[in-house]
């Protein structure tokens, strides 16, 4: 990704460029941008953090008086967005809108990246003029995004939900797919912890990431797709597990698929 915009930079394919990204452990994207290269970026979240969904709970998902049963923002998103609505980005800076959003996103770290000095460019020069919604000005600013729940816990949140709101017909259904996805959280964990039991991997996983063998992890990644069934929404975040065994093991393509493809078999 950082390649990619280098070659960018290089072939003069744009003035500047501004991301605002929003994914779990976004973060993990931007360590090595280098900061004179006119980008300016904030990410929802550090570099193993989950991002968080937004109005996941009652009222919260309602639209027009309906119940949608399913999260309708993302955390962070949700923030710069309802910013824009009711502000003139004429007159707020990035840096500005930055701090703002940082406030409002209480469950993960925004960070920001790049040529800080863009940060004192004005907002509408990006994201276009601003305040469609003034009257409700107030209500934004001191608010917070309310029904925040972890990206990862989004299907169990809407299971539960789906649950909660079934009528009595529909309930033995939407309690046997509550269950089936606590079950399947419980055994994504064990399987993935017996993986890094099994490959002797640290218990702190930062650390061994931090030397990359690329030329493994794909390999890999398509053995737990083979073997294992493949990552869910909720499983996602042990792909992490992965990608250390093969950096922990110097990109053993053979260790690490023959682990896997051995945890993956006792379930």
């Amino acid at each position: 990704f950082i390649a990619a915009l280098d070659t960018m930079h290089e072939k003069k394919m744009y003035k500047q460029l501004v991301f605002y990204m929003e994914a779990c452990e976004s973060g993990s994207m931007w360590e090595n941008l280098p900061a004179d290269r006119n980008i300016y970026a904030l990410s929802a979240a550090n570099s193993t953090q989950s991002s968080w969904a937004a109005y996941c709970y009652g009222d919260d998902m309602s639209v027009g008086g309906q119940k949608i049963n399913s999260c309708l923002g993302d955390l962070f998103s949700v923030s710069w967005m309802e910013d824009d609505d009711v502000t003139d980005l004429a007159h707020e800076t990035l840096a500005a809108q930055y701090k703002k959003v940082k406030a409002r996103t209480t469950k993960s770290h925004v960070l920001q990246w790049g040529q800080a000095s863009m940060g004192s460019e004005d907002a509408s020069v990006f994201e276009g003029t601003g305040k469609t919604a003034p009257a409700a000005a107030t209500a934004v600013e001191s608010a917070r995004p309310a029904g925040a729940v972890d990206s990862r816990d989004v299907p169990l949140a809407t299971a539960f939900s789906l649950y909660m709101s079934a009528a009595a017909a529909e309930r033995p259904a939407r309690a046997a797919a509550l269950v089936a996805e606590i079950q399947h959280r419980e055994e994504a964990d064990a399987k993935f912890a017996a993986l890094a039991q099994r490959l002797s991997l640290p218990g702190h996983l930062n650390t061994a990431t931090r030397t990359p063998h690329r030329g493994c992890h794909k390999p890999a990644h398509e053995a737990v797709l083979r073997h294992c069934g493949g990552y869910s929404d909720y499983s996602l975040k042990h792909a992490r597990v992965v990608v250390a065994a093969c950096n922990h093991w110097a990109g053993d393509v053979a260790k690490v698929v023959g682990a896997v493809k051995a945890v993956c078999a006792a379930y």
